[in-house]
């Protein structure tokens, strides 16, 4: 007894330390019987997906006809396609395009853009805006690019008139995924994160438009490119105040026309030539307008907002 009332503290600690190795001893235990669990059970799973990577394709039995059923889903899925494919009715994209033929697109459509905004008072980032192809102002080789060039050519006249039938203040941006590496990611033109996916049956584009108006106007995009023939899905939506407009500064404040000095039809004072100047007119005030309701305020004191979209437009490819 005398030596546990000495050496106490030892002892106690002692008896913690063999709990602790217990606990650590179960612990360890459990959660090796926990792996085995798992290790077996994705042994089990990887032995399944061999068996099926290597089972030998089998056309049935005389109860199963699996040739028979794997024509009865492509029917299906080539009917639901031709379905697809009379609700969702996009221009027909030439696939032999040459150089010059697309070209002449370019320019005339173009054109037909910049007239349309200004005939729907669209204010355009500026005069002579090309819509994302301002690499192309003199490139006369496209590199084949020229049929994929055409399908966004397309895509942006639609995007276009709603912007343009919504009545939207201003367009400030318009960007695309750039069709293939020849063209440059890194100019303002290009989603340099975006990419043109395609498999075999339809294409996805990814497009980027910054616009400036009301929510109202918004209503109108967003109803338009729900209604429009073109399959287009919208996939975000930014909003932010738009930056305030330099207004023009007055032009400078003229000083009435002097009257003739004497010796010309007028007359002198003592103290010189003496000008016919008008005579001030009694002005009435303006009248009182009434107060206007906190509603009223609101409504009018509505800012103009900038609209970021983010939209793919999703393309079938031409039926074989």
């Amino acid at each position: 007894m005398a030596w546990v009332k000495k050496n106490l503290f030892i002892l106690i600690a002692g008896v913690v330390s063999l709990g602790l190795l217990g606990f650590a001893i179960f612990f360890v235990k459990g959660k090796m019987d926990r792996d085995a669990e798992i290790t077996a059970t994705l042994d089990e799973s990887a032995g399944k997906f061999k068996d099926l990577i290597q089972r030998k394709n089998h056309p049935g039995s005389e109860k199963v006809d699996n040739i028979k059923t794997a024509k009865e889903e492509l029917a299906k899925v080539k009917s639901f396609m031709d379905e697809l494919r009379e609700y969702i009715k996009g221009p027909e994209i030439s696939t032999n395009m040459n150089n010059q033929q697309f070209r002449a697109l370019l320019d005339t459509s173009l054109t037909q853009l910049r007239r349309a905004a200004d005939e729907a008072n669209v204010t355009l980032p500026v005069t002579n805006y090309w819509f994302s192809f301002a690499n192309y102002k003199t490139t006369v080789d496209f590199k084949g690019d020229g049929p994929g060039l055409a399908a966004q050519l397309e895509d942006i006249k639609s995007i276009m008139a709603i912007l343009n039938n919504s009545r939207v203040h201003s367009l400030v941006a318009f960007r695309r995924a750039p069709v293939s590496e020849t063209e440059y990611n890194s100019t303002p033109d290009y989603l340099g994160d975006k990419n043109v996916i395609t498999n075999d049956w339809a294409v996805k584009t990814p497009y980027e438009i910054t616009f400036q108006g009301f929510s109202s106007e918004l209503a109108r995009v967003m109803e338009g490119l729900a209604n429009a023939k073109e399959c287009f899905v919208v996939k975000s939506l930014g909003v932010a105040q738009a930056p305030e407009e330099k207004k023009a500064m007055p032009p400078p404040m003229m000083m009435p026309p002097m009257g003739p000095m004497g010796g010309m039809g007028g007359d002198y004072s003592r103290y010189g030539p003496r000008y016919n100047m008008p005579r001030p007119q009694l002005v009435a005030p303006p009248p009182k307008m009434p107060a206007l309701s906190a509603q009223t305020k609101t409504i009018l004191d509505e800012n103009k907002l900038r609209f970021t979209l983010a939209v793919d437009s999703i393309r079938l490819k031409p039926k074989k």
